[in-house]
């Protein structure tokens, strides 16, 4: 009898020890789908993101920045209640996701098996939305003055719609995704806020005018 309670004591302990370990996550089997699903198509070389986010080292060195922002809900950027509906390519983490970056940060980061990895989506390059009814172009290049600041600038685009239209979506292309962080689209029909806004422009001897968080002048609605 004695012998027996030993045993089962032994095969208790080795049972705990294991579940514990797989418990503990790893980049590559756990870390790298939810970075590479919801963060890399923004952070990789040339495009928007302030740091690649694309090997072990890279994810691991801003690990404890991650961690930050994404229990905070800053990032991945989403601003609609995901709560109240369900949109096409929406960008959030779940609950789960987020406890997992908790706990591999915790784990200090380990590595894991690189085969376990499940690679890098291939990600779109061009147009996200398929051919456009209609393309708008700004009417000359903006040059940002390279000092890191971060700046607002209002180009007027006339669309040259005259009659009544629905808008299904709406894709903006920087010519320089590593500078361009996001844009605000608003319109206007009213000839006195074309009228400021022209005004503004023509004070402003960069293309477009300043205007910090708005458009400097009244429009009808944002898209």
């Amino acid at each position: 009898m004695v012998k027996i309670k030993k045993i089962v004591s032994l095969a208790s302990f080795i049972i705990y020890v294991t579940i514990s370990y797989a418990q503990t996550p790893t980049f590559h089997l756990d870390v790298a789908p939810i970075i590479y699903n919801n963060c890399t198509k923004c952070h990789r070389v040339g495009e928007l993101g302030p740091m690649p986010l694309t090997t072990y080292d890279e994810v691991a060195a801003n690990g404890y920045y991650i961690e930050y922002v994404t229990q905070s809900g800053y990032m991945p950027p989403w601003t609609p209640d995901h709560n109240y509906t369900t949109l096409i390519g929406e960008r959030f983490l779940t609950e789960d996701e987020k406890q997992t970056l908790v706990d591999w940060v915790a784990a200090d980061m380990p590595e894991g098996n690189p085969s376990d990895n499940p690679g890098m989506p291939d990600f779109d390059i061009g147009l996200q939305l398929g051919n456009p009814d209609l393309v708008l172009t700004m009417p000359e290049p903006y040059l940002h003055g390279g000092d890191g600041l971060e700046q607002y600038q209002v180009f007027i685009i006339p669309t040259g719609i005259t009659e009544t239209v629905e808008i299904l979506a709406v894709e903006i292309i920087p010519s320089n995704n590593a500078i361009a962080h996001h844009g605000l689209i608003g319109y206007t029909t009213n000839s006195a806020s074309i009228n400021a806004a022209v005004a503004l422009d023509n004070a402003d001897p960069a293309a477009g005018y300043e205007s910090f968080g708005d458009y400097g002048v009244p429009v009808e609605d944002r898209l």
